[in-house]
């Protein structure tokens, strides 16, 4: 008894004559799309990389210029209780979004966590992402406050612009691979 198997590639096009799928044929067939490029695997790892290293850049930040802000003592002006805000608010962010990453690479690590339903695990995640998305999207306020009052050093407030739109993007990655909010 001799079983063969049939392998043949099969190539689908748009009207253009773009190639736009292909198929591989042999016992079960499989179907291969071409994704644009925001929905690659470099793209989206890259731009995760930038995300996490910026909010942790963020977090590292928040309690070196505390200390550096006390060693001053209170000779300096107290800054506005909305620059104190904005910072509470990156980091907060900051935080969350470090952790709902961490989380995921925890979750996914095990492929058998949610084989027959969505883990609670999983849902406290996009709990997590929920909030620091509404966080980020108030501290683009803040950013445009900071620039128009000049809060902080030029420094500081390129930091937090950056690490702002960071969260922004973080926050278009989620949505684009459908991990933000309760999709399921």
């Amino acid at each position: 008894y001799k079983r063969q198997l049939y392998n043949s590639l099969v190539f689908r096009e748009d009207k253009e004559g773009q190639i736009t799928h292909f198929f591989l044929m042999n016992m079960v067939s499989t179907a291969f799309e071409r994704v644009p490029w925001y929905e690659t695997t470099s793209f989206t790892y890259g731009l995760l990389g930038i995300c996490t290293a910026l909010f942790i850049s963020m977090i590292m930040f928040l309690p070196v210029r505390f200390l550096i802000d006390r060693r001053k003592g209170k000779a300096k002006t107290p800054s506005s209780i909305w620059a104190r805000l904005g910072r509470w608010l990156a980091g907060g962010f900051s935080l969350l979004n470090v952790l709902s990453v961490v989380g995921y690479l925890i979750a996914t690590s095990n492929p058998n966590l949610s084989v027959y339903s969505i883990p609670s695990f999983v849902v406290g995640l996009l709990s997590i992402v929920l909030v620091a998305s509404a966080f980020a999207i108030t501290s683009l306020a803040f950013a445009v406050l900071a620039w128009k009052q000049r809060y902080w050093s030029f420094a500081g407030r390129v930091h937090y612009t950056i690490v702002t739109l960071a969260a922004l993007a973080f926050i278009w990655l989620l949505n684009n691979w459908n991990l933000l909010g309760f999709k399921f």
